[in-house]
């Protein structure tokens, strides 16, 4: 009985090592390389080793710029060299965000000019030597300066394919869209840097917001900052002023029942307004009329709760 109890012992044993051995050999589910098994596409193939780069790792790819990343959330990146048979190489880089905010975030705030939509994933555009494309909290660059769109397209595709979930534009970015001229740039961001890349009010969180998004168009600028609920607008909404009455940049300051006026040094008009859970941000020439672009896009915003 001891012998068989001993052998059964080291069958269980075998049993778990050689189930370690495949759980540490194989990805885990849900890994960023499990992207990168092609199934169908079988002209496509890794070429070298796949690099990974998890938080700070991200330094050491991205020669300036990371800091906004980790503001979304950025967890890891793999970046690698693809064989197309018979094409080419390309340079893929595929980012996981940690959210689709975070994606369509980094996405809005990467567009370049005279880049062109493509139906592929959640949203994707193509341009000189590029493509890029989000899924789910995924992001995914193509770089390549000699293959053709449609093989580019191609492998980008299949990537996408490995993909399960879809997601939709934060409501807030889809709100200030609808709000925006069509040539207006729609941003969103959740952080100071990505402000600040909007409009560079201070090197300080002056606003302290929830999820912020802006309609960048040429000489006008509307943001709008969302916070937990009216209180905390008004909060803020009276700090930044405080902060910004006492800041050699800004003049002109006037301040009403929510609502403030400045002007900065190259004379920009700024109107303030808290509005609900929402402040409001106009950056104009003095041409607008700015109760009338806030009922305007108070009108696109998501219902207060």
């Amino acid at each position: 009985m001891l012998i068989f109890a001993k052998k059964n012992q080291m069958k269980r044993l075998f049993a778990y090592l050689l189930g370690l051995f495949v759980v540490l050999n194989l990805p885990a589910q849900g890994s960023i390389y499990n992207l990168i098994y092609f199934g169908d596409c079988r002209e496509i193939s890794l070429s070298g080793e796949a690099e990974l780069y998890v938080g700070n790792d991200l330094f050491s790819l991205i020669n300036g710029g990371a800091e906004l990343y980790h503001e979304f959330g950025f967890v890891e990146v793999l970046a690698m060299d693809l064989a197309v048979e018979d094409k080419g190489l390309v340079r893929a880089e595929i980012y996981d965000m940690g959210s689709s905010e975070g994606a369509w975030g980094i996405y809005s705030l990467t567009a370049t000019t005279n880049a062109k939509n493509l139906g592929i994933g959640d949203a994707a555009r193509t341009g000189k030597g590029f493509m890029q494309l989000i899924k789910d909290r995924y992001m995914i660059y193509l770089y390549s300066e000699s293959l053709e769109k449609a093989v580019l397209e191609k492998v980008l595709s299949c990537i996408a394919a490995n993909i399960p979930k879809s997601s939709l534009q934060p409501a807030l970015l889809k709100a200030i869209g609808t709000y925006a001229p069509e040539e207006a740039g729609s941003k969103y961001f959740s952080g100071n840097l990505g402000l600040s890349g909007i409009y560079a009010f201070h090197y300080k969180d002056v606003f302290d917001y929830e999820e912020g998004v802006a309609a960048v168009n040429e000489g006008t600028i509307a943001i709008v900052l969302k916070y937990k609920n009216e209180d905390k607008c008004l909060e803020k909404f009276n700090a930044s002023y405080d902060f910004f009455s006492q800041r050699n940049k800004y003049h002109d300051q006037e301040i009403s029942n929510k609502h403030y006026h400045l002007k900065d040094r190259k004379e920009q008009h700024l109107n303030f307004f808290c509005n609900g859970k929402y402040m409001l941000i106009f950056i104009h020439d003095g041409s607008w009329d700015v109760e009338q672009q806030k009922e305007l896009l108070m009108d696109k915003l998501p219902a207060d709760d």
